[in-house]
């Protein structure tokens, strides 16, 4: 269950952080 539930966060958090972590990125 935890794992699932990390999963699920990273990849909200990465959904996010999306837009962000490009334009640091560029």
């Amino acid at each position: 269950m935890d794992v699932c539930i990390s999963q699920d966060i990273d990849l909200l958090l990465i959904l996010s952080n999306d837009l962000p972590l490009k334009e640091t990125q560029k």
